[in-house]
This record gives structure tokens, sequence and C-alpha cells, in this order.
């Protein structure tokens, strides 16, 4: 039985899940970044994470730090202050208070934990590009808008011969679809999930969609998946909440 909190939840699902297919898939790839901050032009992601799901159940969960320490063509003062701007930011909120999230990246575990950051992206897109080219779906949590864009950017900086062609329909976007459950926006008969996204995206809200903060305790994630919170706003931790969070939406959509 769902709960009663959750009963327009489970409708919203079951007229998503026709859009996206006919249900939410089984198998796919969640991916997510973490970055420097919000500018596509100029900020660098940190840190790749993915999932790769089977049937439902998780198959490949990871992700790796990138070292911009050692990059030439970055600005090491602007990095360092940028990356003590994103714990401020994180950390504590424009009157500051504590927030209760925690910034993960320094500039020590950059250098000290991070991987060449060509190498990783090159990667990466070889992942996102092999789950696109087996017709699988991309998931992730404000990803069509955020880490595809962020991603977008840093290839055209540094590696723009790997640009990746995304399509109207890759991505399944948990947040976005969270959103426009919460201000009652199914898609429109003609939409593909871009134009719905684009229509959702700009509407002006103060409606809660955030992973952590609003996602995780509406659909008891923690509890059901025995998960403690310490790890969230790291890419492998944030992957594995948007592989539950597809898995919730299924089960609702299918009650």
């Amino acid at each position: 039985m769902v709960a009663a909190h959750l009963r327009d939840a489970a409708q919203f699902c079951k007229t998503a899940s026709n859009f996206v297919g006919g249900a939410f898939p089984n198998n796919y790839t969640v991916f997510d970044t973490e970055t420097s901050g919000i500018d596509f032009a100029k900020d660098l992601i940190l840190e790749c994470g993915w999932c790769t799901t089977r049937g439902g159940q998780p198959e490949s969960n990871s992700a790796v730090v990138l070292d911009w320490t050692r990059v030439d063509a970055i600005d090491q003062t602007w990095l360092q202050l940028r990356l003590a701007q994103l714990k401020r930011f994180m950390e504590f909120d424009r009157y500051g208070q504590p927030t209760g999230r925690t910034c993960h990246f320094n500039y020590d575990r950059l250098r000290d934990e991070g991987e060449d950051p060509f190498e990783v992206l090159s990667t990466y897109v070889g992942l996102i590009q092999d789950a696109m080219q087996r017709n699988e779906a991309l998931a992730g949590h404000n990803a069509w808008w955020f880490d595809r864009q962020m991603i977008d950017g840093n290839l055209r900086r540094f590696m723009p011969e790997r640009a990746i062609n995304w399509g109207l329909n890759a991505i399944i976007d948990t947040g976005l679809i969270e959103k426009a459950m919460q201000i009652n926006a199914p898609p429109w008969p003609g939409d593909n999930l871009q134009s719905w996204y684009q229509r959702v995206y700009q509407t002006r809200t103060r409606a809660a969609w955030r992973l952590d903060g609003h996602c995780v305790p509406k659909y008891d994630l923690a509890a059901r998946y025995n998960l403690t919170m310490d790890k969230a706003h790291t890419s492998d931790f944030d992957c594995l909440l948007v592989h539950y969070l597809i898995q919730t939406y299924r089960e609702l959509a299918e009650t």
C-alpha cells in the first residue's frame, strides 16, 4: 500500500513512466559531477561519479577525483580561492549559519588523491557514450541542466574533440521530475524530454527538490536502504541515491 503522502507522487510517476519509454528502466547509467562552482565556462569538474545498473541492481558504483593542481593552464591561486569559496558555500548559509552539509574537496585532496584530469574526462566521456550506443538511459539529479553543461564546458576548454551529442531524450533527470511533481507540471502531448525539462526548469518556484534535503526524507531512502548521509555531495554516493530514487519511482508507478 502506498503511504498517504506518496499517493500524488505515485500518480505522477505513472504519467511520467509512460514518457520515459513506458516504464522507469532497470538498466541505466547514473552520472554525477562535483565541481568548483556553477560557471560552465570557468569552473572545473572535481570528481566524476557513476552507477551502472543492471536488472535494477547496482553493478558498478564509483568515483574519481581530478587533480588540477598540476595543470599549467589552471591558475593555482584561483583554484585555491575557488575551493575555499566552495567550502563556505556548502557549509554555511548566507547568514553564516551552518547548513549541515559537508564539502569533501580541498586543494590537498585534489593533489594527493586526484588522477590526471584529461585521462579521467576521456574515460568518463567513453562511459557516457557507451551507454548511449547501447540505447540505455542516462540518469542524474539536475543532470540535464547542470552536469551535462558542466561536462560540455570542460570538454570545450580542454578536449574539444570529445564533444558529446546528448540528444533530446537521453537523460532521465530525477531532479526535474521531482520539481515537475511538486508544481504539477506533467509532460504535454508532443513533448520530448528536453522540451519538458526546459519548461519545468524555467518555471519560477520555491518547490523543494534537492536530492539530500528533499528526496531522501520524502521517500525514506536512508532508512529503506540503510544509508548514512555523511557522504552526501560526493559523486559516487549521489549516483547511488539517484539509483534508489529511480527504483522508487518505478515501484510507485507500478502500484
